[in-house]
């Protein structure tokens, strides 16, 4: 007979895949799904401890608005008991599924949104349906191979974005990577294995169909380790802190593209997580708590000769028009970007100053989760976990909210891609320090609760 478990755990999935003809987001215009290239899933572990609930979700999303994440709770919520702060629902960043936020000329799938709802319920509802005695263990591997810091200092003093195979006038990264290969496990009480939280910070790798529907390789992942593990095993990938992160090699030129990368990708970071199983300790006990707390910030500002050259550019055209807001550097502006950036610019503008969102701190055992709700610069998780209370500490972005991308300041000082004053950007300077000291805030009181 299995030994009993103060533990419970268990997993559920649901197909999130839109229709064809669905607006596609994540490139700089719209984009229509013609064909499917594989699946989105949600994707739900619930632990039960104690008496105590915890819900992770994992959607094959972009991102989520706080609005569609916190009806999506209260549905959980209203179904399982689990409270409301006690789930945390975060996006993988896929480039390749619908609309759900409005950025860059694209607008939100309403429809898919409230569709998928109850879809995200659906998952926890599973979850719960399929709760037994379990053992769980944590644990951290390494892996310095398959991520690259973006953005590059140039020799002309400036910072670019993406500057090209062997750009002759690229100096060194101007910022970091974070290597780190955070696993949760879960096995039931006989030692079979039932699923994993994977943590790595990666942003999307990309197929090659620009209007096929995909969960990229935060999908393939997940395959591979069913082929590791059986067909019941469930992955759900938290994207960690990679604003400034993806999977190019500059200095490569024969680095493959589309599925075969996803493939070198995922069965390098499979290896790296395997690892990590074969070597955890796994209890039958463990403590789960969650806190939650508001996170002011102020958006970056728009100056009058911001909205005056927007005003100019959707006026009279894009062209010849070389100086391109006062604030951005670093990158030139392809002239078909110029009038979405404008759009862009004045959208932001008629936007509060003042804002609002979410930062969270979920306890399970002695690992933590910080659920961050942008695209992260990766210094600010590199931050916390410096500063976290934890042996194990899992950043996970995109989670229940998106504020777009969150540099540091030094960055936004830099200029860049993730600095323009767009919908897909909207923290000011200070805002990354503030993240770093209420995350560890948080982290701090889940330990000493």
């Amino acid at each position: 007979m299995p030994d009993v478990s103060n533990l419970k755990a268990g997993f559920g999935i649901v197909d999130i895949t839109p229709y064809l003809g669905t607006e596609i987001i994540g490139y700089l215009s719209p984009r229509y799904a013609e064909d499917i290239y594989d699946p989105l899933n949600a994707r739900s572990m619930v632990l039960e401890s104690e008496g105590k609930r915890v819900a992770i979700v994992g959607c094959d999303l972009i991102a989520l608005p706080s609005s569609h994440v916190q009806a999506a709770r209260e549905m959980i919520s209203k179904r399982s008991g689990i409270p409301v702060d006690h789930i945390l629902i975060a996006c993988t960043h896929t480039h390749f599924g619908p609309s759900t936020t409005g950025l860059f000329g694209c607008n939100p799938e309403e429809d898919y949104l409230e569709w998928l709802i109850p879809r995200l319920a659906d998952s926890v509802q599973l979850a719960v349906n399929r709760l037994q005695d379990a053992r769980i263990g944590w644990g951290i591997g390494k892996e310095h191979r398959v991520s690259f810091n973006r953005r590059f200092k140039m020799k002309d003093g400036t910072v670019c974005m993406n500057p090209g195979k062997t750009n002759p006038n690229v100096i060194e990264p101007a910022g970091p990577i974070d290597p780190d290969v955070g696993v949760i496990y879960v096995e039931s009480t006989d030692g079979k294995p039932m699923g994993m939280i994977m943590n790595f910070a990666l942003h999307y790798v990309g197929i090659s169909n620009g209007s096929a529907i995909s969960a990229d390789h935060f999908g393939y992942f997940a395959k591979a380790m069913k082929e590791l593990k059986g067909e019941q095993f469930s992955t759900i990938f938290l994207n960690g802190a990679c604003g400034d992160i993806n999977n190019v090699n500059v200095n490569d030129l024969n680095q493959p593209s589309g599925l075969p990368q996803i493939k070198k990708v995922c069965n390098t970071l499979a290896g790296v997580a395997l690892g990590v199983i074969e070597n955890l300790k796994t209890v039958d006990e463990c403590r789960l708590q969650a806190v939650n707390s508001e996170f002011k910030f102020k958006r970056k500002s728009i100056t009058p000769e911001d909205v005056a050259l927007a005003e100019r550019i959707l006026n009279e055209g894009p062209e010849g028009i070389e100086d391109f807001y006062s604030w951005q550097r670093g990158m030139a502006i392809p002239v078909s970007w110029r009038q979405t950036l404008a759009r862009e610019c004045l959208l932001l503008k008629d936007i509060p100053e003042g804002l609002c969102t979410e930062i969270q701190g979920v306890q399970i055992g002695d690992s933590a989760i910080i659920g961050l709700p942008g695209e992260i610069f990766t210094q600010i998780g590199l931050d916390i976990k410096a500063n976290s209370p934890f042996p194990v500490t899992l950043i996970s972005e995109l989670s229940n909210d998106y504020i777009g991308y969150v540099p540091t300041d030094e960055a936004l000082e830099q200029g860049g891609y993730e600095t323009w004053a767009a919908r897909s950007a909207l923290p000011g300077p200070g805002t990354a320090k503030a993240m770093v000291d209420l995350s560890v805030e948080l982290l701090n009181k889940l330990i000493g609760s």
